[in-house]
């Protein structure tokens, strides 16, 4: 391996380049001049309640001051640990104007929440009326240490200042410049809430205080009483000076020419630069200079604080700059450098030399040599002596790599601007190791391994590495009492000899235990823990060390981070005491006690057979933190995921509920509710946890809301994610952090929040168009009306998320917290599907609506009709699918379930493929080979249980290993679905299943998450329970006359399972309740046992009963809820809720945009229109043809015969483009705009049809055909998308305008499958001339598939031109697949179709003819001649089979060539009428053509040359 660099021709300078600044003791200022900002630091407040600023200050030199109400102002800074250190001073001017003694606070930073006290404030303080300094010392809360000082001098301006010292726990008052009083006393930093400005309490919700605030500082020292007379005399010294940036354009010059200095700095009262230049601007500017000679300037800055700033930057003058270096890599990084999204990613270095910048635009890095430019740098500087580092992540970060390095090993170079190497590992650097670098060692060139020293120069080559430990076991079946543990470790050597290998174990937190590992002979090294170390219940953990004789060490797991890693791998010995059904986490902590406080503490987690370690465990939720039962969340470190169940993703985070107050049901209950009504919630899993041995009971696991939850529900987890956390988060226009918690993009300010509620206030007369502009309706409609269904009260003013979509620029509602819902109330302030306008608010005030708890958006969609005709459609909807059940009456048998009685298909998937598609309609399960047979379908190992219901054998893990599913599925026929008013699902299953109804899901249990064919049953179903038919109302879903589809997945818990059923029955009529009906009875029986358990141990605690719970929702609240919403506010009561909605509403398409005047794709759109009297609930309903889109749920479009205006729906492929076109229909104009739908209308006229939500074909249109000049002309004419690597080939593809006449433009025009290039603007191409798009040209890193692909190509429009795939298997021809020819269109000027085979043949040149054409010219003589190589020949055999063979020429593409046969020289037909056969060699040019005459006849052939146009 060698690595090279490209010497330059004149000595160079050597590196002085450098910025000198110290960290100020000044952390924030806030001056309060005008707005809540901190100049010093980045803690600005969020201003709100009415703050007043421009008030008189408190003396001269402070400015304005900012005048508080007493009642509501407050500013809110968000919680930093930098206003939070151990040591501080707090200094601000205040002036009193609401009495003495009314427990005013002017700044708090603090906490009171249980279990203890942390944090600082200030208080106007009751009942003796002085300035108090309040502190909590981390112990029990409300346990505040007070220091009284002076008197509050009411209406006049007071200088007021505490600090703490923490080296001797020292507290100090100072008043008006004097020491008033100390106290010996410990400062425990706030952890959590906020930094507060004109009010108290935990998040500044209280204790507001009356008057003036001026001129607030905070430091992180205690400053002396010197030094706090001249903050009070003199005003807050704004810190050091700051150099920002000082740089130099050009940084090279020659002799004579100019350069440009340019600096930016900040808090400098005098800036000078040497030599020669003298005093420049204090702040920024530039300065032109022209040095004789090699120049370093020296920048000096000069502030009312030290020390000063400096900064150095040298100008080269006739020299040349040093190439810049490959300088180090990581290649196999797994737990070193983090980039921004702390990813372990592998990452690149990059040196400059010299004493100047460099400009990195057009520089490029590879790891393929024929691809020089794989990945280009952005346009920017690397500075003068800089170690740049690039990730290799394939990220689009503007210093991510569009490759990955190889640890195996891999060429790697830097190439500059003239497409020249620099510096490079050739042929290929050597295999990579994690925890070590490589590349050039201090003072050599040769590289070596190093330790990695990313953004600094390198140290010294390494001697030795410390071995590799790899396979270390993980995760090892469970142990049995008194059996062994025996500990598999991988080591190998790197550099250096093994010398030891140990195996340090641990058992629950006892001391730790070293084993020497033997060495089995093959690498593997081995260490048994005795069975008597550990007993029954106990946590075992382990980590494996090796080393080399000179001391390099390696340790698995690293616990490199104390925090971010795991310190262990574990499992823990079956304990003989667990009698729970449901699956055990075990939970073991050494802190139990902080285990159950807010400040929580580190833990390791076993669950379902993987162990987890170093976690972080504390208590949640804000009254529920008071229970005896506590709430608790579990945070992994990053990459740390956590497996909970077959199919969906490992999470990051979870939570999970005690159920002392929700008898166990509810929340889940809602959740799930929640999802199948298609409201995204978390998804939620009964658990039993122990604690460090001991049971603490049934809980269950709740799904965060985070980035994962974003993903697995379709949303870019880049956008803004908030929670309202405390009451009254009520979208009213007081928004801070008390409120609202901001949890995603948290170093952004909180101003598009501040920004929506202030436009949905009710006092904005324009807030409809605002809302339907910035909310995405069919979200929050269908949110709000899957919350008004059950009656869930607590989320109007707390518990819910807000997501604001970066790319829709639309607000989305996720619901959290089901505890208050199915709960009964009579007051029609709850009651009312209207819950949550002004006179329906969360909480009374004195029995009446208190409005200032209404919730602002609800009530702007309540408040307008359209959007209140939409949301009560969406209510009934629901009402109708998952409340309402049917009437009993005698039941009649649609399905069978008796043995052997119906016929059904059946198979076990063993992979994704059938996943979104086996139980559609239009799926042919005989087609896909399934076998068939009788219900019941399963196994059953032992004759005492259900064996006699089996009638076809069917065991999943006979197919694959690991499976655990059964897909059926039947065809039914219904003669009039009309008649049948009450269809009941009856189930005998083990352990779970999925049920679908002519393609959409209706019903499941014991199965959560999305089904897949990996997915299992969340718990064992017990036979007992199988045996019996249990009811499942299918509320809401109607059949079809005629053929009718039941499709239903069976899943067992394990794939080891002894037994595994499914028989279903499909009645009409049949005694049962409803959706919740069965749902909650499928978690009692689920959960009883449990619960019975749980009770037991917490009964004395008060905990809420569990067959009290179930019973009041069953008896009392479920048939409330129905008289209420389907009486009291349906047509026969106040109306408020529609009728249901009636069979096949007339719905159509209205006014289709595919071509917007913009000449922006986006911009396009598809308008619905409803001419009926009700509006029509669109959820579910499917637009296909020329684009693709599904409405989401709580797409109700509003009635329009009366305003064919008002019922429109605009559908778009991009929503925000819509509302941003420059004519109507756009945004501001109160449009109903849905999307995105998937691909841009054509003009090439396609059919467009509208499917309802079963299937029903609706409207039908076909868009015009208007075709531009370039889908018209330009076409793809050859592609070299595998060179043959001799030469120096390239890849390239070449594009022709076949018109005669007419110029194209293809500014704009770009592929975008295949590769990515956008043609540049103004970028013409004559009639007949030709392109090529070479593969330096290949926008970011993309590159052809050396197997063939899809080529699309777009114009301006978004428009496609042309698309179409390519192989590199026959019949496609194979030479251009790395033989050295190109593909090549033939005769691209007739435009054939490029997607037939036959249309395209090898090129008949080497490395193909780019720009060309290699066809050769006919010239209007013989035509066979022209056409082929050699004459044809014709050979017969003995059993009358002729062979007709020739050869064609390469590029001679102007002539057909076609052999016919004849019997009679008279008549002749070609191949396919007389069923010839075919042989081409389409890379030798052979034809040859068999075909058989009957014996005793005569057979003639002959070869037909048609000339084409």
């Amino acid at each position: 391996m060698l690595v090279n660099f490209k010497k330059p021709t004149l000595l160079c300078v050597v590196l002085s380049f450098c910025l000198g600044m110290a960290r100020a003791d000044l952390v924030s200022h806030w001056p309060l001049d005008g707005d809540a900002n901190d100049i010093v630091g980045n803690h600005d407040g969020e201003v709100s309640g009415g703050v007043a600023f421009g008030a008189k200050g408190a003396v001269a030199h402070t400015g304005t001051a900012a005048e508080f109400n007493g009642l509501s102002s407050t500013i809110t800074v968000p919680h930093s640990t930098e206003l939070n250190p151990q040591s501080f001073t707090l200094a601000l001017w205040a002036r009193s104007d609401g009495g003495a003694g009314a427990w005013n606070s002017p700044v708090t930073s603090r906490h009171d929440l249980n279990p203890d006290s942390q944090g600082y404030l200030i208080y106007d303080s009751e009942p003796s009326g002085v300035w108090t300094f309040w502190s909590g010392n981390g112990t029990k809360n409300g346990n505040w240490q007070t220091l009284d000082g002076p008197k509050v001098k009411v209406g006049e301006w007071q200088h007021i200042a505490i600090t703490y010292d923490s080296a001797t726990e020292t507290k100090k008052l100072y008043v008006d410049g004097k020491f008033k009083v100390k106290q010996n006393e410990a400062v425990f930093p706030n952890d959590r809430t906020p930094f507060n400005i004109g009010s108290g309490g935990d998040n500044g919700g209280s204790y507001y205080f009356d008057g003036l605030i001026d001129d607030i500082a905070f430091w992180d020292n205690a400053l002396t009483l010197k030094e706090i007379q001249d903050v009070m005399n003199n005003g807050v010294p704004r810190g050091a000076p700051v150099v920002i940036n000082f740089s130099a354009s050009p940084p090279l010059i020659n002799s004579g020419q100019i350069v440009t200095l340019s600096w930016e700095v900040l808090r400098a009262d005098f800036v000078s630069i040497t030599p020669g230049v003298g005093t420049v601007a204090n702040m920024s500017g530039s300065v032109v200079a022209s040095p004789a000679e090699t120049t370093t300037y020296t920048l000096t800055a000069v502030g009312d604080s030290t020390p000063n700033a400096t900064a150095q930057i040298t100008v080269g003058v006739d020299v040349e700059a040093m190439p810049l270096v490959l300088n180090e890599f990581v290649a196999d990084n797994k737990n070193g450098l983090t980039d921004a999204d702390g990813d372990h990613a592998d990452w690149i270095e990059i040196h400059n030399p010299n004493p100047f910048a460099i400009e990195l635009g057009g520089w490029s890095l590879t790891d393929d040599p024929l691809r020089p430019n794989k990945w280009e740098f952005p346009s920017r500087n690397v500075h003068a002596g800089e170690y740049l580092i690039v990730f290799a992540s394939k990220k689009k970060g503007a210093l991510d790599a569009s490759f990955r390095l190889a640890s195996a090993g891999e060429y790697l170079a830097l190439i500059n601007p003239d497409n020249e190497v620099v510096s490079e590992f050739a042929p290929t650097y050597p295999v990579q190791f994690n925890g070590v670098s490589y590349g050039i060692p201090s003072g050599g060139r040769a590289p070596a391994f190093l330790n990695p020293t990313p953004g600094a120069a390198n140290g010294t080559a390494l001697m030795e590495i410390a071995p590799a430990v790899t396979n270390v076991t993980e995760n090892p079946p469970q142990l049995a009492e008194k059996e062994p543990l025996t500990i598999n470790a991988t080591v190998t050597p790197r550099a250096g000899a093994v010398d030891e290998v140990k195996l340090t174990y641990r058992v629950g937190f006892g001391s730790e235990q070293t084993l020497v590992m033997s060495d089995t002979g093959v690498g593997i090294y081995s260490a048994t823990i005795p069975a008597s170390a550990y007993s029954a219940g106990d946590m075992v953990r382990w980590y494996v060390t090796a080393g080399t004789s000179g001391g390099e060490m390696t340790r698995e797991p690293p616990f490199s981070n104390a925090t971010e890693s795991a310190e262990y791998l574990g499992t823990v010995a079956t304990g003989p005491n667990i009698n729970a059904n449901q699956p055990v986490m075990h939970w073991f902590t050494a802190d139990t006690a902080n285990a159950d406080r807010r400040v929580g503490t580190r833990a390791s987690l076993f669950f379902k057979g993987r162990f987890y370690d170093n976690i972080f465990c504390r208590i949640r939720g804000q009254s529920t933190a008071n229970w005896p039962k506590h709430k608790y969340k579990f945070d992994f470190y990053r990459g740390g995921h956590f497996f909970w169940k077959e199919g969906a993703p490992d999470v990051e985070e979870f939570n999970v509920n005690s159920h002392f107050r929700d008898g166990y049901l509810r929340e889940n209950a809602i959740f799930a509710f929640l999802n199948q009504a298609g409201s995204p919630a978390p998804e939620t899993m009964y658990i039993w946890i122990k604690r460090n041995g001991t049971d603490m009971g049934l809980f269950s696991f709740v799904e965060q809301v985070d980035e994962e939850f974003l993903g697995r529900h379709g949303f870019d987890a880049s956008g803004a994610l908030y929670k309202a956390i405390n009451v009254p988060a009520t979208l009213s226009p007081t928004v801070n952090t008390r409120l609202y918690r901001k949890l995603l993009r948290k170093d952004e300010p909180y101003t598009d929040l501040i920004d929506f509620t202030a436009n949905i206030n009710i006092a904005n007369p324009h807030r409809f168009a605002y809302v339907a502009d910035e909310v995405n309706l069919p979200n929050y409609i269908n949110v709000m009306a899957a919350m008004a269904v059950p009656s869930n009260h607590d989320q109007l003013t707390k518990n819910y998320y807000l997501y604001r979509d970066p790319h829709r620029q639309e607000w989305f509602r996720l619901p959290w917290d089901g505890d208050s819902a199915l709960r009964n109330r009579t007051h029609e302030n709850w009651t009312s599907p209207l819950y949550g306008d002004a006179m329906h608010t969360q909480e009374l005030r004195n029995n009446a609506p208190n409005p200032e708890w209404q919730n602002h958006l609800h009530s702007a969609i309540l408040d307008n009709p359209i959007t209140r005709e939409m949301y009560m459609r969406r209510v009934r909807t629901l009402a109708d699918r998952y409340l309402a059940i049917p009437k009993e009456r005698a039941s009649t048998v649609i399905v069978s379930g008796e043995v052997g009685a119906t016929s059904a298909f059946y198979h076990v998937p063993t992979d994704n493929s059938l996943d979104a598609s086996w139980y559609k309609l239009g799926f042919d399960p005989g087609a896909e080979g399934w076998a068939s047979g009788g219900f019941g379908f399963g196994y059953e190992n032992s004759a005492s249980d259900y064996a006699d219901l089996i009638s076809t054998r069917v065991k999943p893990s006979e197919t694959a290993a690991n499976a655990r599913s059964i897909y059926t599925r039947m065809n039914f026929n219904v003669a009039d679905p009309d008649a049948i008013t009450g269809l009941i699902l009856q189930m005998k299953y083990d352990d779970g299943f999925v049920a679908y109804l002519n393609g959409t899901e209706v019903m499941r249990a014991n199965i959560n998450g999305a089904a897949r064919f990996d997915s299992s049953a969340m718990s064992n179903h017990p036979d007992s329970h199988a045996l019996k038919f249990e009811d499942f109302t299918l509320p809401g879903e109607e059949l079809v006359a005629g053929v009718n589809v039941l499709a239903v997945h069976a899943v067992n818990q394990s794939a080891n399972s002894s037994d595994m059923l499914v028989i279903p029955q499909l009645v009409d009529g049949a005694s049962g309740g409803g959706y919740f009906e069965n749902l909650l009875n499928g978690f009692a029986a689920q959960i009883s046992a449990d619960a019975a358990r749980d009770q037991g141990l917490w009964s004395g605690k008060g905990i809420t009963s569990f067959s009290s719970t179930l019973s009041d929702i069953l008896n009392s609240f479920l048939p409330n809820r129905r008289t209420q919403l389907f009486e009291t506010y349906g047509p026969p009561g106040s109306g408020l809720i529609p009728d249901s909605e009636p069979g096949d509403p007339v719905v159509d398409f209205g006014s289709i945009e595919y071509n917007p005047a913009s000449g922006n794709q986006d911009e396009e759109f598809i308008e619905i229109i409803n001419v009926n009297a009700y509006a029509v609930d669109l959820s579910g309903w499917r637009v296909e043809g020329g684009v693709d889109f599904t409405f989401p749920p709580g797409a109700v479009i509003p009635a329009g015969d009366a305003d064919p205006e008002r019922g429109k729906f605009f559908l778009t492929p991009d929503v925000a483009a819509f509302r941003r076109r420059a004519s109507s229909p756009t945004g501001g104009e109160s449009r109903l705009v849905i999307g995105n739908y998937s691909g841009h209308l054509a003009n090439t006229g396609e059919m467009l049809t509208l499917f309802d939500a079963n299937g029903r074909s609706v409207a039908t249109v076909t868009t015009p055909l208007n075709l531009s000049d370039t889908q018209q002309f330009l076409i793809v004419s050859e592609i070299m998308y595998h060179p043959s690597g001799k030469g120096g080939g390239k890849e390239f593809i070449e594009v022709m305008n076949t018109s005669e006449s007419v110029t194209l433009d293809l500014g704009g025009v770009r592929f975008t499958r295949g590769i990515e290039f956008s043609f540049a603007s103004g970028t013409r191409l004559a009639p007949g001339a030709r392109v090529v798009v070479t593969q330096s040209q290949f926008e970011n890193g993309t590159a052809l598939g050396n197997g063939g692909e899809t080529i699309k190509i777009e114009d301006a429009n978004s428009s496609t031109v042309t698309e179409f795939a390519f192989d590199d298997t026959a019949p496609w021809p194979t030479a251009p697949d790395g033989g050295g020819p190109s593909l090549i269109l033939i005769q691209p000027e007739i435009r054939p179709n490029p997607n037939i085979t036959t249309n395209w043949r090898s090129s008949a040149y080497k490395e193909g003819n780019p720009g060309t054409s290699d066809a050769i010219p006919f010239g209007g003589k013989d035509p066979i001649a022209y056409a082929l190589v050699d004459s044809p020949r014709i050979i017969s055999t003995g059993d009358g089979t002729m062979f007709y063979s020739y050869t064609r020429r390469a590029g001679a593409d102007s002539v057909r060539l076609t052999v016919e046969w004849s019997e009679n020289l008279l008549s002749w037909e070609t191949a396919e009428g007389v069923g010839a056969y075919t042989i081409a060699d389409f890379e030798a040019g052979t034809v040859r053509e068999f075909l058989q005459f009957p014996p005793g006849t005569r057979g003639f052939a002959r070869l037909k040359a048609t000339v084409t146009p």
